[in-house]
């Protein structure tokens, strides 16, 4: 029976519904494990015998991979038809290891992240296996995670580790569009890096040169291969104790090497006590110059015998060679060792920790202070960097005016840079999308929407994610109108996965504004409340919901208010907005004109404007200007002294009454000698304390 495939054409970063057909042969036929090896030597594989039903190899590896042809495939496999089939991966290629929904979510993203397609992915029990060929240069390492403790985690295979392949027990080909290993897709560094940081891994760089290599060289390869073949069948979560033993004894065998690190990092990942490659990588490191026991691989063989493993059943390994060991010296005592013995008890220098210690902050304050953001608005004044807030309000409700003019009005001021604001337009007409790209091109932020330039919604969270592992999530500020067109608001697992992308974003510093629309009918206190489930309320740091209180049809200015439902940090529990609206209005003129209404007084329905709030300042600043002192340190420092503004403030309210174009105008600037701004007064005001703000520039009123 020939090894054939399936190609389906299937798109490997989507999920895939429908199962690949399998490779194997009916139930009552036994697969060709010899025809298999053959075909995958042939497509570039190190193919190397497996014991049924096992990962673990049924040869030595050295031996077998100096000799390695088809004419010892086939010597081997005649002799034992029963044994199936793997490979040994090495440094030329890459196995990405997804036993999960959740990793297979995972890893579809970070291949879209990056762009990177598999071209050659197999089914196994649990999940998928997505192969790649390493680019030139990369460092990886094999990397392995217990499923039930951490399923969002991707394993990876590389170097000296074992993949099985089809038609082996529960392997099977999914896709496979190319015929050689050399033709598979690249993984890239920034690809390898992006899965480790997934994992809560640091990136793999080269190990150091070891400096140590105990005496016997030949003899210790022969036990580093015997060590990795042993420690497959031993159980991680063994207890401390043993634990402990096993890697002092990997210690011994590898002589401190990086490479045995590697092997007991890879086999206690499997378990649920795992500590994490930091903690292990210490515990490595105190083994150096230990002036206690020297424990070899006998220790190693006695906990195997003691748990039941059958050390007859690992063929072609010199099991004889440790049933009397050299001493193992525990103190000043001398012993002989032998598997049947007790192994030398190791003196109790440390006690157990509670398992929460391995997922501690605790030292970490530093490396986390670079992702913190300082509590400073994005649109003041509602949402905070660092942050996820929401805003629901009807359609044509005023959210996306007050978004758009306050993001302006941020970027004027110099508090948000506008090359990392990046506001997804997924909900207008050409017009609309048209006339707030010209605004973006002419205010400097980015404009995205779907359809355009290849963006596609679906690629929202793989981007926050990727943001996240390259260390660019602090600047970017992401806004979304509206949050529907990211997620089914009505869907509660959708919504959930979709906020828990967005906490992590925001834990690394990012900034993110979602736009909503509030439900049809209205609570019984007559105000709106929000479409969907309550996930997006629970889970963003602040939730406003937004009221129409006049919609200007008699006055031509609306007047909506932002009621806080949720809040972190110093944000506005009610704040309102007017601006112009009605026929001859243009949109840009409707955006100049948004201000801030602090309250309302109840008798005479005059709105408190922005520039009553702003009385005592604009006057100082006149003062000074009149006085001579017109350059802007000078008038920010008398801002700071006379009406107790810190100088981001005070450069704010500066920016907001300048100009000629607004009507708030209050004073204007010129460049001279050594770029200083000196301010002068506008001959007339245009608009005086207490007469409203009705045209007043969105920009000009945002800090």
């Amino acid at each position: 029976m020939a090894y054939t495939d399936e190609n389906r054409g299937i798109d490997p970063r989507l999920i895939k519904i429908e199962k690949a057909a399998a490779i194997a042969a009916p139930a009552a036929v036994k697969p060709e494990f010899k025809s298999a090896a053959l075909d995958w030597l042939q497509r570039g594989l190190a193919v190397i015998p497996i014991l049924p039903s096992a990962k673990t190899p049924a040869v030595k590896w050295d031996p077998w991979l100096a000799e390695l042809s088809e004419d010892s495939i086939d010597k081997h496999w005649t002799q034992n038809p029963d044994h199936e089939v793997g490979f040994i991966v090495g440094d030329a290629m890459i196995v990405f290891d997804a036993d999960t929904p959740q990793s297979i979510v995972a890893l579809a993203q970070i291949e879209e992240a990056f762009d990177a397609t598999p071209l050659w992915v197999h089914k196994t029990r649990r999940g998928e296996h997505h192969f790649f060929r390493r680019a030139p240069g990369t460092f990886a390492k094999s990397d392995a995670h217990s499923s039930t403790e951490h399923p969002e985690r991707i394993d990876v295979k590389s170097g000296r580790s074992i993949v099985v392949l089809p038609p082996s027990t529960g392997k099977s080909v999914d896709m496979r569009e190319v015929e050689h290993a050399s033709e598979l897709s690249e993984a890239s560094q920034n690809l390898i890096d992006a899965v480790f940081r997934h994992n809560g891994r640091p990136e793999p760089r080269p190990a150091p040169e070891c400096t140590s290599r105990p005496a016997g060289v030949e003899q210790q390869s022969a036990q580093q291969r015997d060590f990795e073949l042993l420690i497959e069948l031993l159980d991680p979560d063994c207890g401390y104790e043993e634990w402990r033993t096993i890697l002092m004894a990997a210690h011994h065998t590898y002589g401190g090497d990086e490479r045995g690190l590697e092997v007991v990092d890879n086999w206690s990942a499997k378990g649920k006590d795992y500590p994490g490659s930091a903690e292990l990588s210490a515990k490595w490191k105190s083994f150096s110059g230990h002036s206690g026991a020297t424990v070899t691989i006998a220790s190693a063989c006695k906990i195997a015998k003691d748990q039941g493993v059958d050390l007859g059943r690992i063929k072609g390994s010199s099991w004889e060679t440790f049933q009397v060991v050299s001493t193992e010296t525990v103190g000043q005592r001398e012993s002989a060792i032998s598997p049947s013995d007790q192994p030398r008890p190791i003196e109790a220098d440390e006690k157990p920790v509670p398992i929460f210690s391995r997922y501690s902050l605790t030292g970490c304050s530093e490396e986390l202070a670079k992702e913190v953001q300082a509590e400073t608005f994005v649109l003041f004044p509602l949402a905070l960097r660092g942050q996820a807030t929401a805003c629901y309000s009807s359609p044509n409700g005023g959210k996306t005016a007050v978004a758009i003019s306050s993001t302006i009005g941020g970027i004027k001021a110099g508090l948000v840079d506008p090359q990392h604001v990046y506001y997804v337009n997924a909900d207008d007409t050409s017009n609309g999308l048209l006339l707030k790209l010209k605004l973006a091109e002419k205010y400097g932020f980015h404009m995205l929407a779907p359809g355009h330039r290849n963006f596609d919604p679906t690629k929202l969270q793989a981007m926050l994610l990727q943001v996240c592992n390259d260390g660019t999530a602090r600047e970017t500020i992401v806004i979304l109108d509206t949050v529907k067109k990211f997620t089914d608001l009505m869907d509660k697992s959708k919504v959930s996965g979709f906020t828990r992308v967005v906490r992590e974003f925001v834990s690394h510093g990012g900034t993110l504004i979602g736009l909503a629309h509030v439900n049809k009918k209205k609570g019984q206190d007559g105000r709106s409340i929000h479409a969907g489930t309550t996930d997006i309320k629970d889970d963003f740091d602040c939730v406003y919901i937004i009221d129409v209180i006049d919609n200007g049809r008699e006055s031509g200015t609306r007047i909506i208010e932002f009621n806080n439902e949720k809040r972190r940090g110093s944000v506005a529990d009610t704040v309102r907005f007017s601006y112009r609206v009605g026929n001859g209005v243009s949109y840009e003129e409707m955006l100049e004109s948004v201000a801030i209404v602090e309250a309302t007084e109840a008798d005479s329905g005059i709105p408190v404007t922005a520039v009553d709030l702003d009385a005592e300042a604009i006057s100082v600043v006149e003062h000074s200007i009149r006085s001579g002192q017109c350059k802007k340190a000078d008038l920010v420092k008398a801002l700071g002294k006379h009406a107790g503004l810190s100088k981001r403030a005070a450069a704010a309210l500066l920016e907001r009454y300048t100009g000629h174009v607004s009507t708030l105008s209050r004073w204007n600037y010129e460049v001279r000698d050594h770029g200083s701004h000196c301010y002068s007064l506008l001959i007339e005001p245009a608009v005086m304390p207490g007469e409203g703000a009705s045209d007043s520039e969105a920009a000009d009123i945002v800090f």
